[in-house]
């Protein structure tokens, strides 16, 4: 159930489940690292950084009714684990176990483990799909598969397409990590979000991003042969500037050169995302280079 991709968290970076890395916003809040979606709502993972050399993460998790957080209570404490505010005992040779009421039976929810002394703990739920590791300097988020496309957060939306990923809570594509961290971030009162262009709401770099289809050439004379990405990538149109530049393996489909429709489609490639090749057979992969954004100067 679990040999899937993982959403971790270390340091100042995260990568999604889509592995895709970037930095993690700079602030004390509590970040959305994870959330069901969908109209179940099952779970919604919560992280943040403390002052705890040691235990530098801290970890909330809501699963049905129930808060379970994994945290320092101080600089110079050890981790432990809560549920709805209050310390639970986890050892090694006993778990926490958390049931519920079906109105039939009971059923475990979810439990809590650790494997030695050091307060290095796991959550799992297998009624949820919801697994989370914790050892104080990352927390790692492993999802079932019926969670593919359904989830938010910062750590993508796990549907094995990298090139879409920064998708906000308002279902806002944003063309740069820094502004869809932020979008994440929640404020309290100990802690004020950081200010972010939303770029659904400003029309500064309206039409400054669009999504094309990469050609490469392959072969010489009568072998040449024109080769169409599978995915579009973005690109900066030409009133814009670009911030920096990404790279991807990305694979192509090639077809010969000087067949009519691949004449058509070059041409069709410079004015719309060819969307007809994602499902066509790769003939080769290349290394491309593709803005994180694009502004007006």
């Amino acid at each position: 159930m679990y040999r899937h991709r993982i959403c971790d968290a270390q340091g100042a970076w995260i990568r999604t489940f889509d592995e895709v890395t970037y930095e993690l916003p700079d602030t004390d809040c509590y970040k959305v690292l994870a959330k069901d979606c969908s109209e179940n709502q099952h779970f919604l993972i919560l992280g943040t950084k403390t002052k705890n050399p040691k235990y530098a993460k801290a970890v909330k998790m809501f699963l049905h009714t129930f808060k379970i957080e994994l945290l320092p209570v101080s600089e110079d404490t050890v981790a432990i684990a809560r549920v709805n505010g209050k310390k639970v005992p986890v050892t090694p040779d006993e778990p926490f176990r958390q049931f519920i009421n079906t109105g039939v039976r009971d059923v475990e929810l979810f439990r809590i483990v650790t494997y030695n002394q050091q307060p290095i703990y796991r959550v799992h739920s297998e009624l949820f799909g919801v697994r989370v590791s914790y050892d104080g300097q990352g927390i790692y988020i492993q999802l079932a598969p019926f969670y593919r496309g359904k989830v938010c957060g910062l750590c993508g939306d796990y549907n094995f397409n990298q090139f879409r990923e920064f998708i906000g809570p308002d279902k806002c594509l944003h063309h740069n990590s820094t502004t869809f961290g932020n979008s994440y971030v929640i404020p309290s009162d100990n802690c004020r979000a950081p200010e972010y262009r939303n770029p659904c709401a400003y029309n500064a770099g309206e039409g400054c991003t669009v999504m094309r289809t990469v050609t490469r050439d392959r072969g010489e004379g009568k072998q040449r042969e024109v080769c169409f990405s599978l995915t579009p990538l973005p690109k900066c149109s030409d009133s814009c500037v670009e911030t920096r530049l990404m790279s991807v393996d990305m694979g192509f489909h090639c077809l010969p050169a000087n067949d009519a429709t691949t004449k058509h489609l070059l041409q069709q490639a410079t004015i719309r995302p060819l969307t007809e090749f994602r499902r066509k057979r790769q003939y080769m992969k290349a290394t491309i280079y593709f803005p994180e954004s694009c502004y007006r100067p």
